[in-house]
């Protein structure tokens, strides 16, 4: 609408650029053509008396006009227009029937229109003798001659003592019709230029639209972490292609250094598997000696233990990084089958009651009715859940509540996991999916912050929505919308 309006106020612009250097400039040449012949009748009447008075000669002025007028028929293109008339409106002299002394502004420049009889080339057979009517317009001005200033008596000629108005003007009916014409071209031209306006606005929007719908869409799946995606160019090697080009620059550099990482922490975390399995089994082997030989403190059996628990927990970080890993790596069809919902959701509900019970957390399951199959990794979103699961009954105290549901909906099967401990904070939402990244509420709690980085790896890999809410208390985490199996 902006592009719209900006290029009907251009065209108003130059149609008033338009108008003022014709229109205006011819008015106004005849105005000073009007004026001229007015003051040209005035010197050519005028006379002084012998008392030193300066008078208008009625029967000079009527001898004057009349001059005029006939040589004026001699050149019809000159249209000027004269007349001579007392304020009761009677003629004597020029080429106008009668005053328009309604319309008359002395001293100014004025409009008025007047009748014209022309011969009628198309009806000779009328009733008026082959003669039609017409309206003109004029343009004229107009002087009021006092009595006290003129004088009627001119050598044999003699005329009543008395106020005459002289008018002189001239016939503009041509420029009238096409400034008439003109202004309607202008209307028109205002109307299909604001049509095109609007059509060529909408289509450059569309264009442009088009081409940032493929840019937010290539961002969005950034966002969502697939880096692979790439923006497609046309080949015009417009401005687009060429951001377009600076983009997939950029996502490919992202894209390597993000692999590299990725690569270094996958290949440490394979690395130190190995060596700390290794010191784990010494340190169970030492651990059993020591018991039978009787020879070690209570301290360093203690210390012996400790050190075992740590190297568990080294081991689970790892192991936790190269499953994300793997999952990250797959696609989408590597070990999709069809998977019964209640079932599922039965076997990881029994999975984790005993530790329920154990904490003093009481546990519910609910699944529709309507037993539905879902398309999924059978052994991901087990292990999706679990880690829910794992998570809300340990952050949830004791005689608190843990709740799994399944609710099919139109889009699709949605798992639901929702408890009754702290909650999340809604601003931590999308960071705690994040590697490593723990609330300072919970770095008391076992745990090395991959759990929900997992999750979140297996929503992604099957093209699910991992969405945190608050269940007021504690938080609702759902997993929506898998795949109905046909």
């Amino acid at each position: 609408m902006i592009y719209a309006v900006v290029i009907i106020a251009s065209l108003i612009f130059v149609l008033i650029f338009v108008y003022h250097s014709s229109f205006a400039r011819q008015l106004a040449e005849i105005d000073q053509q009007i004026s001229d012949e007015l003051n040209k009748l005035i010197r050519h009447s005028t006379i002084l008396t012998a008392q030193n008075q300066t008078v208008i000669v009625i029967p000079r002025l009527v001898d004057a006009i009349q001059r005029k007028v006939s040589r004026q028929s001699e050149s019809p293109t000159n249209s000027t227009l004269f007349i001579l008339a007392t304020e009761d409106e009677q003629r004597y002299a020029g080429n106008l029937s009668r005053l328009p002394l309604k319309q008359v502004q002395f001293g100014e420049l004025f409009e008025f229109e007047f009748t014209v009889v022309e011969k009628d080339l198309d009806k000779h057979d009328s009733d008026v003798g082959g003669m039609i009517e017409s309206k003109h317009t004029a343009r004229a001005q107009a002087l009021l001659l006092k009595q006290e200033y003129v004088t009627s008596v001119w050598r044999r000629f003699s005329y009543p003592q008395s106020d005459y108005v002289l008018l002189v003007g001239r016939d503009i009916t041509d420029i009238k019709e096409l400034e008439s014409l003109l202004f309607r071209v202008f209307v028109l031209s205002l109307f299909i230029t604001l049509v095109l306006a609007i059509v060529g606005a909408v289509l450059t929007s569309m264009v442009i639209s088009r081409r940032l719908v493929k840019i937010n869409q290539t961002c969005r799946m950034v966002i969502d972490g697939n880096f692979s995606h790439r923006i497609d160019t046309n080949g015009s090697e417009d401005g687009f292609d060429q951001l377009a080009d600076n983009f997939n620059d950029m996502l490919s550099q992202i894209e390597a250094l993000m692999e590299e990482i990725r690569r270094v922490s996958d290949n440490i975390a394979h690395d130190l598997i190995t060596p700390l399995n290794r010191l784990r089994n010494r340190l169970e082997k030492l651990a059993l000696e020591s018991e039978k030989a009787s020879s070690m403190q209570a301290q360093d059996q203690q210390s012996i233990e400790a050190a075992i628990q740590d190297a568990d927990a080294m081991l689970s970080t790892f192991k936790a990084l190269l499953r994300i890993s793997k999952v990250e790596s797959k696609s989408l069809t590597d070990n999709v089958t069809k998977v019964n919902s209640q079932e599922l959701v039965d076997d990881v509900f029994e999975y984790y009651e005993p530790y329920a019970e154990e904490r003093d957390v009481q546990m519910e399951r609910f699944i529709d009715a309507e037993c539905v199959d879902i398309l999924a990794d059978r052994d991901l979103v087990f292990q999706a859940i679990a880690n829910l699961l794992d998570n809300a009954i340990k952050f949830t105290p004791a005689k608190g509540q843990v709740r799994i549901e399944g609710i099919k909906h139109a889009k699709g099967f949605e798992i639901v996991v929702s408890d009754s401990g702290p909650g999340i904070p809604a601003e931590f939402h999308e960071k705690v999916c994040r590697r490593f990244y723990r609330l300072d509420s919970s770095r008391t709690t076992a745990g090395n912050g991959l759990g929900l980085s997992l999750v979140s790896a297996i929503a992604r890999y099957h093209n699910l929505e991992l969405v945190f809410e608050d269940n007021q208390p504690g938080l609702k985490a759902r997993l929506r919308y898998f795949q109905l199996a046909s």
